[in-house]
């Protein structure tokens, strides 16, 4: 995957006011010294791998080669002569491109000041030499040089990461009238459509009552201006007040007696008051995104009915919000510039923001959308269900809002939204509910775990034009009117190889695995935030029927029996979350509709071999090699949600529902609950309890309410014991077999667990012909009347026997 550049070039460079531009009245060729290399390296500066090299040109004699071997070492850099400008618009860029080999070969333009400061931005007018190899073929790309532009530079570059061999030839820069007043001209669109997305619905809130508390210097005495809270700033209150105020200014407030100018002029107060006195809080995040993405709003909705003082005071605090993050930071900050652009009649700051938005859109291996569309943020995190999620809403939001405007997103770019929706953010979820597994931190909050919203990032993304908008339109479907009717539901298997994460989907559940390795930090904990969060990467295997099961349980969870994992009991709460994995063997493997899931697990004094085999109408658990020389009792859940009518079993004592309370069984067969069967395949031991637990909501997140809170609770485990030498366990999950039919399904179980040791897991379903396998070293399994099975390193693999032969899927967890 290729890395950014880490220049700050500007290739979709801004533009100041073109209507004041002094620039041609026509299309004009700048002064570009040696251009085509014919004076070889006069006015370049090289670096030694671009050199001038004679006899392969696309013209004359001489032409520019780039050669990158990829060792990491910062990519190749030529930089051209300084061509000078004395006004500013949008231009063409064009050559001739060779390509030999590879790819990850971009060409920028930088935009400087008279003294030599080059101007904020990043421009690509090039991506990759993408065309026929060893022909000369033109590219083009566009640039702008925004106000203070005092000279441009070409910058051809590699990639650090990248590997490629290319020639240049014939370059040229172009001022382009036309392009350069349309995108003026595009402002005011972009401006408008802003204004019509923000109206918002009716607002609930009495708009009068707002007006009429507000003091004459603007303030509200309700409002705590200097709270210091990290997540939840009561401050904040103010700024959504002028959203509200704003919104009913543009709309027309339902009381009569409001009308536009006093609306208008309490917002203009309250950005007068703001402005004065300056609340910041010690989160960073209120600062730069959570504040100016409000005000801006309110600036847009209520500026006729504000002075140009109070918009340049508003614009002031919108510009907190700077350009130069990462990931849905970066989009957050990049929409507010978006706006000022418009505010200050300037489309170089809009270009500039739509264009790092598209450029964010991308795939890296670094924060952002990963290689299996899976997201990251705060470093190599699963974030899809948290920042991940609006991301996925808001580029396709930007994407239709740039439609049919010189801000237009590539082809490529949107390809790439439609994708992150359809191959990543869609199999992380149940009807409206996100797989608490890719949420973060984001699960302590009261909220969390919510997709709602992606119906609409569906819709944008259909406007696009995109070959799989009928999909783009079935997903939209599902997130407004849930699994049912003609809604079909997500059938398949992924496994996110680059987050350690597997999810399964059939028509009546989703069943998802969330693994730890070295590779990936583990859920975090921040700004006291899912502060009893450590195990929640440790083989958490959440199961979804409704999406209900597991809403707002968070602060009467036994933490340490969080669904699928084995823990042990210490006497101390469980810390905070964040940190790394222990061990390397954590991953997977899928064929699109089956997958298995599996690792070595050690935290502290505990360590397991913990693995997952999923079929159609049930899955697979096995654990294997559980150790923990401690006087802490061992444990591992087999499911911790909230308590939905009777619990069934079926032990040495019989068929029978279960009183509320706490049992210990003995001779278990089977348990059912809420319409999932857990079966056991060889009669064991199982605490099962169907009870009330209270807790609250602050011992999860700090910022929260220590108020008690009680819920009906269903939660199953296997008891270890202490001192653990080498425990196993080894269950089914059958999500669909109701309460009546589970005793003959368990009397003719369809899997079969082949093996179930620290060297070896594995499981047999005899009527999918289907076996699948983790080995932790070479080794060999016996499949009855089919064979036996070898590998020669540790790997994941499955195995399909079929009437067209033996099909294999493997891959390498480690």
């Amino acid at each position: 995957m290729k890395k950014r550049s880490k220049g700050r070039w500007l290739g979709l460079l801004s533009v100041a006011s073109l209507l004041q531009a002094a620039g041609p009245q026509e299309d004009t060729v700048l002064p570009f010294p040696n251009a085509g290399f014919e004076e070889q390296a006069k006015g370049w500066s090289l670096c030694p791998m671009s050199t001038i090299v004679k006899g392969k040109a696309a013209t004359g004699d001489f032409s520019l080669r780039t050669v990158d071997t990829d060792d990491g070492k910062g990519g190749s850099n030529a930089r051209g002569p300084k061509i000078s400008i004395d006004y500013t618009g949008r231009f063409e860029v064009s050559g001739m491109v060779l390509p030999i080999s590879g790819s990850g070969l971009g060409i920028y333009v930088g935009a400087y000041t008279a003294k030599g400061k080059l101007l904020t931005g990043q421009s690509h007018v090039m991506a990759a030499p993408n065309g026929p190899k060893e022909q000369w073929v033109p590219f083009r790309g566009t640039a702008t040089a925004p106000k203070g532009t005092a000279y441009l530079q070409l910058w051809v570059h590699s990639y650090s990461m990248a590997k490629v061999d290319a020639y240049l030839d014939d370059l040229e820069i172009k001022f382009k009238r036309d392009l350069s007043m349309k995108w003026a001209k595009d402002l005011g669109t972009i401006k408008q459509r802003l204004v019509e997305r923000n109206l918002g619905g009716t607002d609930p809130v009495d708009v009068g009552s707002i007006v009429k508390d507000q003091q004459p210097d603007g303030n509200w005495a309700d409002v705590k201006y200097d709270d210091r809270e990290r997540t939840y700033w009561k401050a904040h209150t103010h700024c959504s007040r002028l959203l509200t105020l704003a919104r009913a200014y543009r709309r027309g407030a339902t009381d009569p007696k409001l009308d536009k100018q006093t609306l208008g002029q309490a917002v203009g107060k309250g950005v007068d008051y703001w402005a004065k006195r300056k609340p910041r809080n010690p989160n960073w995040w209120h600062n730069v995104i959570g504040v100016p993405r409000i005000m801006y709003r309110a600036l847009l909705l209520a500026e006729p009915g504000l002075t140009p003082e109070q918009v340049a005071k508003g614009c002031k605090i919108v510009a907190e919000a700077k350009l130069g993050m990462t990931g849905q930071n970066l989009v957050w900050v990049a929409e507010c510039n978006i706006a000022r652009g418009c505010l200050e009649g300037d489309p170089a700051v809009t270009g500039q923001a739509f264009e790092r938005i598209a450029d964010e859109v991308r795939i890296t291996t670094k924060e952002g959308i990963q290689p299996d569309y899976s997201f990251y943020q705060h470093g190599q995190q699963l974030y899809s269900g948290g920042y991940g999620k609006g991301f996925s809403h808001d580029c396709p939001y930007f994407a239709a809002l740039a439609a049919g405007t010189t801000f237009a997103f590539s082809e490529e770019k949107v390809d790439i939204m439609v994708r992150y929706l359809l191959d990543g953010q869609q199999w992380m979820i149940r009807n409206q509910v996100f797989d608490y597994s890719a949420c973060g931190r984001e699960i302590s909050r009261a909220g969390g775990g919510s997709s709602r919203g992606l119906e609409g990032a569906c819709d944008n993304a259909a406007k696009l034009g995109h070959p799989r908008t009928a999909e783009l339109l079935v997903m939209a479907e599902r997130q407004r009117k849930g699994i049912g009717g003609k809604t079909p539901a997500l059938v398949g298997n992924r496994h996110f190889w680059r987050s350690e994460y597997g999810v399964h989907h059939r028509p009546g559940y989703l069943a998802s695995v969330r693994l730890a390795s070295t590779r990936l930090q583990l859920s975090e904990t921040c700004n006291a935030e899912n502060m009893r969060g450590e195990h929640l990467s440790d083989g958490i295997n959440y199961i979804y029927r409704s999406g209900e099961e597991y809403r707002r349980i968070m602060p009467v969870w036994d933490w340490r029996k969080l669904p699928g994992i084995t823990a042990q009991h210490i006497k101390r709460a469980p810390r905070p979350g964040g940190g790394r994995g222990t061990k390397t063997f954590a991953g997977g493997v899928s064929d699109g509709q089956y997958g298995l899931a599996a690792m070595d697990f050690a935290r502290g004094r505990l360590s397991a071999r913990k693995a997952w085999f999923f079929f159609d109408d049930e899955y697979v658990c096995l654990g294997a090699g559980i150790r923990c020389q401690t006087e802490a009792p061992v444990t591992t859940s087999l499911n911790q949600c909230l308590l939905r009518g009777d619990v069934k079993v079926a032990d040495d004592r019989g068929t029978r529902v279960l009183p509320r309370g706490e049992h210990h069984l003995k001779g278990l067969r089977w348990v059912h609950h809420d319409g999932v069967a857990y079966v056991l395949p060889t009669p064991g031991s199982l605490t099962v309890r169907n009870d009330a637990q209270t807790g609250n909501w602050k011992t999860v997140s700090h910022p929260l309410s220590d108020k008690p809170v009680t819920m009906d609770v269903f939660s199953a485990w296997v008891d270890h014991g202490q001192q653990v030498a080498d425990g196993s366990y080894a269950y089914v999950v059958a999500p669909t077999v109701s309460d009546k039919g589970v005793e003959d399904y368990a009397k003719a179980l369809p899997v079969t667990v082949l093996a179930n040791r620290a060297d070896l897991q594995a499981a047999y379903h005899a009527g999918l012909r289907r076996a699948e396998f983790v080995f932790y070293k070479a080794g060999a399994c016996m499949v009855p009347s089919l064979g036996e099975v070898r590998v020669d390193q540790p790997c994941a693999l499955m195995a399909v026997w079929s009437g067209q032969g033996l099909a294999l899927s493997a891959a390498n967890p480690e």
